[in-house]
């Protein structure tokens, strides 16, 4: 099952004797998404092709970037002979792990998407992008943590992010910790206002920042590798709890 949409992954198909299937947007693959359209809250809906058929697949989970993860499932289900009914049928009711693009509402009335399971310089900057559409009409605050084990390039791909958030017009950034710290340098230099910019050492000092930066109505993402512990950070925001 190969992603036809990455040129290195699709040419897998020339050094493999198994049977091969490929999934994305491309003309040519055996499964692929058609008008991918995204609601207010930046779950994703398109038309599933596959096998001759079409259906149309609501995904429950905010991000365009759900869309190559759910083509993934269904070429594989397509494989073990599954009906593309069925695929979008159960597409629909779907669910993924805690803290992943997890949504809520707090107490205060801010708007939270914990995506703190973990975080890579993909997931990071689909993360952002949802973020932003979903604020859309209103404000978006950014609580950024490191992404662990990028080796040498580490402090690059920190540095993409922050020119991302930049650019994206994230209101305010919020960036935990001193590996982290050149996310916050890059936003600064892509022209993000440094009044806006916030660097803390840890979860309780990126709680507090949060809690007075942030009003009802913003939307506020997390969003790092779990060696940073940020879940707790979304956890007290939904609960209140400061302890």
């Amino acid at each position: 099952v190969l992603n036809a949409d990455d040129p290195v992954v699709s040419r897998y198909r020339e050094r493999t004797p198994a049977r091969v299937l490929t999934y994305g947007t491309a003309e040519g693959a055996d499964v692929r998404a058609e008008g991918v359209e995204l609601d207010r809250d930046a779950r994703a809906s398109f038309t599933l092709v596959a096998a001759g058929l079409r259906e149309r697949v609501e995904l429950p989970v905010p991000g365009e970037h759900m869309v190559p993860n759910a083509l993934a499932a269904a070429t594989a289900g397509i494989a073990l002979g599954v009906s593309p009914g069925e695929i979008a049928a159960a597409l629909k009711d779907a669910r993924v792990s805690g803290w992943r693009m997890e949504t809520f509402e707090t107490p205060g009335g801010l708007r939270v998407v914990n995506d703190a399971y973990n975080a890579n310089p993909t997931s990071m900057a689909a993360a952002l992008k949802a973020a932003r559409w979903m604020s859309r009409g209103g404000r978006c605050v950014a609580v950024l943590g490191a992404m662990a084990e990028l080796g040498d390039a580490g402090p690059e791909e920190h540095d993409h992010v922050g020119e991302l958030v930049a650019r994206l017009g994230i209101e305010d950034l919020i960036v935990v910790g001193e590996d982290a710290a050149p996310v916050a340098r890059a936003a600064v230099r892509e022209g993000m206002e440094p009044a806006h910019v916030v660097e803390v050492p840890g979860r309780e000092a990126a709680l507090e920042a949060v809690l007075r930066i942030a009003r009802p109505g913003d939307l506020v993402l997390v969003k790092a590798s779990r060696v940073n512990g940020l879940e707790r950070l979304a956890e007290a925001l939904r609960t209140g709890d400061r302890t």
